[in-house]
C-alpha cells in the first residue's frame, strides 16, 4: 500500500469504477510520478466530493469512471440521470478554475448530462444525444 504524500506538489482526486481495469496498475501508474499524491475513490462515493467543499485540498479531479450506466437492467445499459447536487457542485469547480483531466471511459460517463460531455470536450457513441437508449431514473 503506498505511503500518503502529504508535500506533494500535485494533488489528485481520482474517479474510479463504473468498468472492468487493473486497478494496481493504475494506481503504480500515479505512484510513479515524482511530486503526485494520487487519491483514488470509487463511484458513487467520489460524486460526493465533486463540489469545491470536497475539493478543498485537492488540485485536480481525475476521471476515470463511468457512472451514469446501469449494467444490470434487463436490457443494458439503461442511462442513469446524475444528481443535481453532483451537476451543481461539478460546475460550481469549473467555475472555481478547478483542473479536471477526463481519461477514455469517463467520455461515456453520465450520457443524459449534455453539459458534461461539453466541459470534457468529447463523448463515446453511448454518451451521444442520439442514443435511443431508456432512462432508468
Amino acid at each position: 500500500m503506498p505511503i500518503i504524500r502529504h508535500h506533494a506538489a500535485l494533488r489528485a482526486l481520482v474517479a474510479v469504477r463504473g468498468h472492468p481495469f487493473d486497478r494496481s496498475g493504475f494506481d503504480v501508474m500515479f505512484q510513479a510520478m515524482d511530486g503526485v499524491s494520487a487519491t483514488m475513490v470509487d463511484q458513487p462515493a467520489a460524486a460526493l466530493l465533486m463540489n469545491p467543499e470536497g475539493m478543498r485540498d485537492f488540485d485536480v479531479l481525475v476521471l476515470y469512471d463511468m457512472p451514469g450506466l446501469d449494467f444490470e437492467a434487463a436490457e443494458p445499459p439503461v442511462f442513469v440521470d446524475p444528481p443535481a447536487p453532483l451537476q451543481a457542485g461539478f460546475r460550481a469547480l469549473l467555475e472555481q478554475g478547478k483542473g479536471v483531466v477526463a481519461l477514455h471511459h469517463a467520455l461515456a460517463a453520465w450520457p443524459t448530462w449534455a453539459e458534461y460531455h461539453e466541459w470534457l470536450g468529447g463523448s463515446s457513441s453511448i454518451a451521444r444525444p442520439w442514443c435511443a437508449t431508456p432512462r432508468a431514473r
